[in-house]
């Protein structure tokens, strides 16, 4: 199979309908949570692939269904969410698979940058006007300055996104 084309263009985000997880392991055992999206969107040229993503999270809505801990993820030794309360992602050059594609996706958080390998898989969309696709990654913290004993934060973090767009 061949990684399918879209219509030439600017393509939107729909936050109502997309989902950014990931799941950190430490303290023996795995913790999930969520980023909401504020926006993001994804170019398509003329070969109706896409050439470039950009998105933004919000990492002041982070998630992990535990107050408290969501609260100690946002001080300064963490995600320093005070001072840096949005992420940006960024692809360029994804490369066309047998099933979709891969990309060095560019996390910005922290005021630093880390580099991330993703695989994107397209789902089925309702219409010619939509696209939905599946994106996995591993985040290793470390390179987002992110600092703590492995044991409580394991090094790497799964991530797991369901993007639905709209052509604009």
């Amino acid at each position: 199979m061949n990684a399918p084309t879209v219509a030439v263009g600017r393509w939107d985000l729909d936050p109502a309908t997309s989902t950014a997880q990931f799941v950190a392991r430490g303290m023996g055992r795995s913790v999930p949570g969520s980023i909401p999206f504020l926006s993001a969107r994804c170019d398509i040229d003329a070969d109706g692939l896409p050439r470039r993503v950009t998105a933004d999270l919000d990492l002041a809505a982070i998630d992990t269904g535990n107050v408290r801990r969501d609260r100690d993820l946002a001080k300064p030794g963490l995600m320093d969410i005070a001072t840096h309360p949005t992420m940006t992602v960024e692809v360029d050059d994804l490369s066309v698979t047998s099933d979709g594609w891969t990309a060095i996706a560019v996390i910005h958080a922290r005021g630093t940058t880390a580099p991330v390998e993703v695989t994107v898989v397209p789902e089925t969309a309702p219409s010619a006007d939509d696209a939905a696709v599946r994106i996995r990654g591993r985040l290793d913290r470390r390179l987002l300055g992110i600092r703590a004993p492995r044991f409580t934060i394991g090094r790497w973090v799964d991530l797991d996104v369901t993007a639905r767009f709209r052509r604009r």
